[in-house]
């Protein structure tokens, strides 16, 4: 009998390229990784289950980071901002470029380091950059903060009335920003004031949500009127979902319950106008728009994935966990909206949490940085790659 021997770093080596998305109840798995017996797992694992599907590397960051943002430019390029790095909160930016596939670092600074903060596209074709978490003073302290990407400088501009981070930030149709929910420090309740941005000031909402949230999710409805759901109001997860109307003045609960609580969860407006809900609870659910009923999606709900809609509509489910102290899933799934089924779709070259994920202009999908832990270290990912399904 052939004998060898693994080392840590080989087992830890192994895991970030295993596919460790067998948990149990995922579809199209036949194999459970037992965290107890990794490396028993690993070594009995199928080559083909290690083997990258429909995702491609692509040029690496220059900076490994985790918790950054990513944000489609006028031009088509992507702009990755702050984020996670191992010498802490980054205030470093690159542009990746899709038709070369190459990531360029930006020579100015962001005014703040951040991470766990929102960036969105204005209508001007600038970029505004909002909240999130700093811990290069070495205690974590949550921003208000904000400023301006205008292609080539970070300019301030003016600041929340309140910290958020873990919250959301959505286009209004008059292309006002706002901001939703939040926590203004990690031991503090969510916020129940929304703010809208406009001309360079913030303005709190007189109205409030029915509780504080954050880790929570707002979709923009094609009505213009958002869908609040999930999230946590202390440590409490929530069942409740609530919308604000197309002008951010009034607020209004919906009646019927999720079927899960849920937080740190994903959600995305489909085709049909329903909405998707996926991650936390052990079963995703979709929003009836018409009846506001919360129906049954199918067993996956991977907390803290990627959706990103493809060019036909179709959602595409990248990465995540069966739970937060599950190992990390390289597999990515598609739903079907008229078979109510989740279907593989891909499986990426490593396995990441708290990536980024953004659709290009070409229909492709690209994937960055993210971290992988073990009980010791923490890896700031710099690999990147493109999901592009393969034809039929």
């Amino acid at each position: 009998m052939k004998s060898f021997f693994l080392t840590r770093s080989t087992v830890i080596n192994l895991a970030l390229l295993c596919s460790t998305a067998c948990f149990a109840g995922l579809p199209g798995s036949d194999n459970i990784l037992d965290p107890a017996n990794l490396t028993g797992a690993l070594l009995n694992l199928d080559a083909s289950q290690l083997k990258p599907v429909n995702f491609a590397l692509t040029g690496s960051l220059h900076t490994g980071r985790c918790k950054h943002e990513m944000t489609e430019l006028s031009n088509g390029k992507i702009l990755i901002t702050g984020g996670m790095g191992a010498s802490g909160a980054l205030n470093t930016a690159e542009i990746y470029d899709p038709d070369t596939g190459i990531f360029s670092q930006l020579a100015e600074r962001l005014n703040h380091a951040r991470y766990d903060h929102k960036a969105i596209l204005l209508a001007d074709n600038t970029v505004l950059l909002t909240g999130g978490s700093d811990n290069t003073s070495g205690s974590e302290v949550q921003l208000s903060s904000a400023e301006i990407f205008t292609g080539t400088t970070f300019t301030a501009t003016g600041s929340m009335a309140s910290a958020r981070t873990m919250f959301t930030l959505n286009k209004l149709n008059d292309n006002r920003i706002i901001a939703i929910g939040g926590r203004n420090s990690s031991s503090s309740g969510g916020i129940r004031k929304w703010s809208i941005y406009s001309a360079g000031t913030w303005t709190n909402s007189t109205a409030e949500l029915s509780i504080g949230r954050y880790s929570h999710s707002a979709t923009s409805l094609s009505d213009g009127r958002i869908l609040v759901g999930g999230g946590a109001e202390y440590e409490a997860v929530t069942y409740t979902a609530e919308i604000i109307n197309s002008g951010a003045t009034a607020v209004s609960t919906i009646a019927n319950l999720m079927r899960e609580d849920r937080k740190y969860h994903s959600a995305v407006l489909l085709q049909n106008g329903n909405v998707l809900f996926v991650g936390w609870g052990s079963r995703s659910e979709i929003w009836n728009t018409g009846n506001q009923l919360f129906v049954d999606a199918g067993a996956y709900s991977p907390v803290n994935n990627q959706t990103v809609l493809l060019n036909d509509g179709t959602p595409l489910v990248i990465g995540g966990s069966a739970t937060l102290s599950s190992p990390v899933v390289r597999e990515a799934y598609t739903y079907n909206i008229n078979t109510d089924n989740f279907s593989f779709a891909g499986r990426m070259n490593q396995s990441r949490q708290y990536f980024s994920a953004i659709k290009l202009s070409s229909g492709k999908v690209l994937v960055s940085g993210g971290c992988v832990y073990d009980s010791v270290n923490t890896l700031y990912l710099q690999t990147a790659e493109i999901y592009e399904a393969t034809s039929n």
